[in-house]
């Protein structure tokens, strides 16, 4: 707790992040103007856009970052024995090499039941994480990265709640946060009991005469509507955070103050591109502002200029014998009698300026497109471009996120799956188990590196195999360790497709067993047909 009420830290901080509001509010003009707001208690008209190629940009990038940090369908995380745990199974693989194949057997089966048991533990954790919706959130938080470059996702009882930067103060202490605050308001009627009378008093304005619960009313009515709730999370040592909630007036408005361990805490907050001394990060669009204004302002002067081609304004002979009237009167097909030579028409000689502003925006769009991973950029202009070669430039593209997939690897998948796992924890049926698993992630950052792994695998095979030949290189290698990498690689769980050593033993011997009686049948086939051609070629004989 501070000496001072939340809402004077609050006003405080507002200082240096509005620094950073400012330059976001400025991207989201220039992209999205309905994401991101010049403060959190006023609204505004939205600005009139010329171009969607921001938008296009931004929900491209978005779509791609949800899709590869969050895949449906599949787990973006693994669960794995802690060290400790690895190091004993081992040492009993180690030790069942010399005492032989029954108990090479048994650290088999052990391995085996256990994975089983963490493949049960991510299914439940994923139907978890699915129940609470969090894909809605989770898009409006990237969106609010690549554009602001900060936010926060806060977990407030059950519900998954994107915080924009308008809304947030940070303070953080080297590479951890040590001070988040949140300001959420609340309608009056949404108070608990005990507060709802004083609210509709008043007395629970801001102390520092913040913009608070008095600019939140309708049409001016004196009658307070909300009041502003603020919530902190403070790191309290020994990687466990206080959390609290107060009123305007620093009245405590959470039932107490609550300590969360560092796999608990609910608010994570986020960053695009954080640089050193700085508490909150910047997004990708501010890094192409330039391009985005250039576009916007080309495409306003190209939308002005078309519109001044588009008029249509005759110029009539002032010694004509027609009247401007008569022609302006005359309906569609009628006759105005008068010569051809005393109208036309005046024209705006500015194709070519159009032509050239237009080759100078489509550069542009082009840069765009490609920074932010839209798929136009991976298309190249030709007559004939092959699936595969848009495949290779999309990959490349991908993999020019390495750095934030590192990033939010560490701020958000970690932590959200690090959450859910803490909740399973405490029912007594997983307790035993996740004293030896822990999780890993295995999507963003290590899905590329896999992707990597798999394509020098490929070329490896590609290379080897016309060098030595099919049939050699196939008895060079082994071909489960092969499926095993593949299957790592693209985090699909083998387990129980791939046969073992003893199936793959058994189905040996037996082919071999088969092979040996069909070949006894075939000798047996072959001794008796001897005599059965004879028997008949001296039957044929004696009817003669």
């Amino acid at each position: 707790m501070f000496k001072q009420p939340l809402s004077k830290i609050y006003s405080d901080g507002r200082g240096e992040r509005d620094q950073f509001l400012r330059r976001a509010y400025l991207c989201s003009r220039l992209t999205i103007p309905a994401l991101i707001a010049e403060n959190d208690v006023t609204t505004e008209e939205l600005a009139q856009k010329f171009n969607s190629i921001g938008a296009e940009a931004v929900n491209s990038l978005t779509n791609k970052m949800l899709l590869a940090l969050f895949p449906p369908g599949q787990t973006f995380f693994r669960l794995r024995a802690v060290p400790d745990t690895e190091k004993e199974l081992s040492k009993a693989q180690r030790e069942a090499e010399v005492q032989g194949e029954d108990a090479k057997q048994q650290v088999t089966e052990a391995r085996n039941r256990l994975e089983e048991m963490f493949a049960e533990a991510e299914l439940t954790i994923l139907r978890e994480f699915e129940a609470s919706s969090p894909r809605p959130e989770l898009y409006q938080a990237l969106r609010h990265l690549i554009v602001g470059g900060t936010s926060a996702l806060w977990n407030n009882e059950g519900e998954m709640l994107c915080v924009p930067l308008a809304s947030l103060v940070l303070q953080r202490a080297g590479r951890r946060w040590k001070r988040v605050i949140i300001r959420s308001f609340v309608p009056v009627e949404d108070l608990r009991e005990e507060y709802r009378a004083r609210a509709i008093s008043g007395d629970f304005m801001d102390s520092v005469g913040d913009e608070g619960a008095d600019t939140r009313r309708e049409n001016n009515d004196p009658k307070v509507r909300e009041i502003p709730i603020y919530t902190c999370q403070e790191y309290a040592g020994n990687d466990k955070y206080r959390v609290w909630q107060e009123l305007g007036d620093g009245t405590l408005y959470s039932p107490r103050i609550f300590i969360f361990k560092e796999d608990e805490r609910p608010i994570l907050p986020l960053t695009y591109n954080l640089l050193p001394r700085e508490n909150y990060g910047r997004g990708l669009v501010e890094e192409y502002l330039g391009d985005f204004a250039a576009v916007e302002g080309l495409s306003k002067a190209s939308v002005d200029l078309a519109a001044v081609m588009a008029r249509a304004i005759g110029l009539l002979n002032p010694s004509s014998v027609t009247s401007a009237e008569d022609i302006n009167n005359c309906p569609n097909g009628g006759i105005v009698s008068g010569r051809p030579e005393d109208l036309r028409f005046a024209q705006v000689e500015k194709q070519g300026d159009l032509a050239g502003a237009k080759a100078v925006q489509d550069e542009i769009i082009l840069r765009i497109r490609t920074a932010f991973l839209s798929a136009f950029a991976a298309r190249r202009q030709g007559e004939r471009v092959t699936a595969e070669e848009i495949r290779l430039i999309a990959q490349q593209l991908e993999e020019t996120l390495g750095g934030v997939y590192s990033t939010l690897t560490t701020s958000l998948q970690l932590p959200l799956v690090k959450t859910f796992v803490a909740a399973l924890r405490r029912k007594e049926e997983y307790k035993d188990l996740f004293k030896v698993a822990e999780p890993v992630v295995v999507a963003g950052l290590e899905a590329l590196g896999r992707q990597a792994d798999i394509s020098r695998l490929a070329t490896y095979a590609q290379v080897m195999a016309p060098l030595v030949g099919q049939e050699q290189f196939t008895t060079m290698h082994r071909p489960q360790a092969i499926a095993r990498r593949v299957a790592s690689s693209i985090g699909l769980n083998v387990q129980d497709l791939l046969k073992t050593q003893s199936q793959m033993q058994e189905e040996a011997n037996a082919a071999r067993q088969s092979a040996v009686q069909n070949e006894a049948i075939v000798g047996a086939v072959k001794g008796a047909a001897g005599p059965v051609a004879k028997a008949m070629t001296e039957g044929s004989t004696t009817n003669e």
